[in-house]
Formats: structure tokens, sequence, C-alpha cells
């Protein structure tokens, strides 16, 4: 299973690329188009809920409540969505990295 590390104060989550993550973070931001919004206009409530989803603690909401104190602590930077669209770009290829530019299929 594909997983992408976020680092967030001095903790590390393992944001796993599981077939829940790939139907639940479309579903409840508006398609895969809809979460790359969210996190371009630094959304804080939808970095809690992917890291959350990702985390396979989507129903925990105290864990939604401790990530979102990390982030305050933190601040939002720019590792963080760079790492965050880094994931959802992988969930929406099936938890896979990216073709690199030029590769067969373009």
């Amino acid at each position: 299973m594909a997983e992408v590390a976020l680092k967030i104060g001095g903790e590390t989550f393992a944001l796993k690329c599981t077939l829940e993550a790939f139907r639940t973070i479309p579903a409840n931001l508006n398609g895969f188009v809809g979460a790359f919004g969210s996190l371009a206009s630094a959304d804080v409530n939808t970095c809690v809920f992917i890291i959350a989803t990702a985390t396979g603690k989507m129903q925990d909401f105290k864990e939604h409540e401790r990530i979102a104190g990390l982030l305050f602590d933190q601040g939002l930077d720019r590792d963080l969505f760079d790492t965050l669209t880094k994931y959802v770009k992988m969930l929406q290829n099936g938890g896979k990295a990216e073709a690199p530019k030029g590769s067969a299929g373009e």
C-alpha cells in the first residue's frame, strides 16, 4: 500500500492510499478537484479531514481535534500543503506516484 509521510511538529503521520480514502475524500470535498481547491485555499478543516481519513482515524473526532491542535502549533506552511497535495494526487492515481513528464503514455 502506497503512503506519504507527513511531519507535523515532532510527529510523523503515514498517509495511506486506501480504497476507503479514495472514496471518502472526494465524496466529502466535492471530488478530487474540490479537494485540490480546498488545499489551494488553505482550508484547515480540509487538512484535518484528509490527514484523519488517510491515517484511518476518520471517525475519531478526538484525533481530529488533536491534529487541528498540532497544525495550530506548527502553523500552515508550504511543506504541509505540498505533502497533502502529493498525497491527494497519488490517491487520485490509485495509490501510484505520477508518471514522470515525457514518459510513455503522454
